[in-house]
């Protein structure tokens, strides 16, 4: 048999133990079915990103730019920022090379999820990162409270 893990690449095969051991043409067999179905987990683990990648440019396209008056908008204490909304969902797109492959939605109580079926390893939220998206506008508000309106220096303050 085989399991794994794509989100963290693992991928491992277990054998029962066996009274003796296979024959080398058993283990060809093996192998040439492990790698088969390998190949077949592969083909559509990417069609279901590539469909879900679709999906998530249309719901975007058709998406309208988020409200300021968003309720987990207004508990956070931020703006939009490029966020978008449909009903009372918040939408980040998740990007790749420049392309939406997914999105992640935040309700109204903050209750967040990734579309299911889309990847997300290898893309960035342009909007912000997605929990920096609600966290960096209260540290750039901190740091300049901090020093008085000069910002902080990497590696000096």
């Amino acid at each position: 048999g085989a399991y794994g893990d794509f989100s963290s690449d693992l991928s491992e095969s277990w054998q029962a133990p066996r009274k003796q051991p296979k024959t080398q043409a058993e283990r060809a067999v093996f192998e040439h079915q492990v790698q088969a179905a390998k190949r077949k987990a592969e083909a559509e683990r990417v069609a279901t990103h590539t469909a879900t990648a679709q999906k998530s440019q249309e719901r975007w396209s058709e998406s309208s730019l988020a409200s300021v008056d968003h309720p987990y908008l207004k508990a956070k204490g931020i703006q939009p920022n490029g966020a978008r909304q449909v009903g009372d969902t918040l939408l980040l797109p998740i990007v790749e090379d420049g392309n939406i492959i997914s999105l992640q939605y935040i309700a109204p109580s903050g209750e967040k999820r990734f579309a299911k079926g889309g990847r997300v390893q290898g893309g960035y939220c342009p909007v912000g990162t997605l929990e920096a998206y609600c966290l960096s506008p209260r540290l750039h508000r901190l740091q300049e409270r901090l020093r008085g309106g000069r910002l902080l220096r990497p590696g000096v303050d």
